[in-house]
């Protein structure tokens, strides 16, 4: 069996809009959308939402919370390969192949779907003066849909597999969407300090949070 030729051409389009306003001494906020179309996987509205508040003179909060889009790549949607491994002096063959191959379907590969999340971040920042500046802040995203490859497939683990190959020496794997992965969340503390020189020294600490584990796609 040899990967599939397969010859593609997207064509998107996209439109941007970005707002900010000042409501009163003491708050602001921004609103942002963007639109897009593909061709081959339909259209999506993304957003953003950001506000400032300050506390006092010289400190502030902040805060935002925006979705997000990624459409299946090239590689992802239409990438296979075929290549001969020897273990222990036995040819193997390994494939890779792309969800509309027949045999991917039969294996319970679904169509790849685009992938969303949704991003939230809050924030402290403290600036006496212009030579000095602290920040604080916590970023979180949830991905939905994230697309990666699927385990290998073998006579062992899925008879099915050899079965539709008529050959025991096959490894598969296939791209398939996981239902819902949170990326690690995030402190990131940062100290900017100016001197009278004019140099710059800024002081990062980012410390990142394991908060919950993804959930997966049965295939």
């Amino acid at each position: 069996m040899t990967g599939v030729q397969t010859c593609a051409l997207p064509i998107y389009a996209a439109i941007y809009l970005d707002l900010e306003n000042q409501l009163c001494s003491f708050m602001s906020f921004g609103l942002a959308g963007r639109a897009e179309k593909y061709s081959d996987f339909g259209s999506t509205w993304d957003g953003k939402f950001s506000v400032r508040i300050e506390l006092i003179e010289k400190m502030a909060l902040r805060g935002s919370v925006s979705s997000g889009f990624r459409a299946p790549s090239l590689a992802q949607s239409y990438y296979s390969s075929t290549v001969t491994n020897f273990i222990d002096g036995e040819p193997y063959e390994n494939g890779t192949f792309i969800v509309d191959h027949p045999l991917s379907r039969q294996m319970g590969a679904k169509a790849l779907k685009p992938e969303k999340s949704l991003h939230h971040s809050a924030g402290l920042v403290f600036q006496p003066n212009t030579g000095f500046q602290f920040t604080c802040d916590f970023y979180y995203t949830r991905i939905y849909d994230r697309i990666i490859f699927s385990g290998n497939f073998t006579a062992d683990n899925a008879p099915a597999f050899a079965t539709l190959l008529k050959n025991t020496k096959w490894v598969g794997r296939v791209f398939l969407p996981i239902v819902s992965i949170p990326l690690p969340g995030a402190w990131m503390f940062r100290l900017n300090t100016i001197s009278g020189l004019g140099r710059k020294a800024i002081l990062e600490c980012i410390r990142v949070l394991i908060i919950t584990k993804p959930e997966y796609e049965e295939i």
